[in-house]
């Protein structure tokens, strides 16, 4: 169990900073957007 705990942690930390980086990156453009506008 831990393992699978862990490699779901890890996966979901993987995709929360690639959300974060895309955000970042493409601010400007998503700002009117309401999809991304919690990352924002």
């Amino acid at each position: 169990m831990r393992r699978i705990l862990s490699k779901q942690s890890k996966n979901g930390i993987k995709i929360e900073v690639n959300y974060r980086m895309i955000c970042n990156k493409y601010k400007v453009e998503i700002r009117n957007k309401t999809n991304l506008q919690g990352c924002c």
